[in-house]
């Protein structure tokens, strides 16, 4: 990590459900697309509280965390440019940018835990994010090789959220625990 330079990394994110089950992915690149750290978990919560949105908050709130303690340990602050955050899923995206949209409604969505946690942790965070959407799955049309660099960071997550179902791994801590 001693080498690396905040404005030299992009970092991604995905989210899955499988039969009520959730998991996410989030990974921090060199921009070439080569992966510096990768991470899986599962996304908590009943099963049918999972769908994707969530399981994309959860890849987005471990991501942010992570980044949290990368920027404690090496006393970074937000001089340095705005981390790009790549995702596919637009809702958890525009919550990220925004917050979670107040209503009635909204008030008992099962996701609304996760959009909280996430609000304080980037309000709060060192480091700053600007929040991209790179559209999913572009590998089943063309070669890897051939992909955009923001392409091959989605699929390289979204292969790394798969492997969660094989290989279980623990998921983040909220932002009451010492990091």
């Amino acid at each position: 990590m001693q080498e690396l330079k905040m404005e030299n990394i992009i970092t991604g994110l995905d989210g899955s459900v499988t039969e009520g089950k959730g998991a996410y992915s989030f990974a921090v690149f060199t921009k070439k697309a080569e992966p510096l750290y990768q991470h899986h978990g599962p996304v908590h919560g009943d099963s049918d509280q999972q769908y994707s949105t969530r399981s994309e908050l959860h890849g987005i709130l471990g991501l942010v965390l992570y980044l949290k303690h990368v920027a404690v340990k090496y006393s970074l602050k937000g001089d340095y440019p705005s981390i790009r955050i790549l995702g596919d899923n637009m809702e958890s995206l525009r919550v990220s940018r925004e917050g979670p949209s107040f209503s009635l409604k909204n008030t008992f969505s099962s996701d609304m835990d996760m959009a909280f946690e996430l609000m304080h942790q980037i309000r709060n965070h060192p480091l700053k994010f600007e929040f991209e959407h790179v559209k999913s799955h572009q590998d089943d049309v063309m070669a890897y090789d051939d992909l955009s660099v923001e392409a091959k960071v989605n699929v390289q997550c979204d292969r790394c959220v798969g492997e969660y179902f094989s290989k279980p791994m623990t998921g983040c801590v909220p932002h009451n625990m010492k990091i």
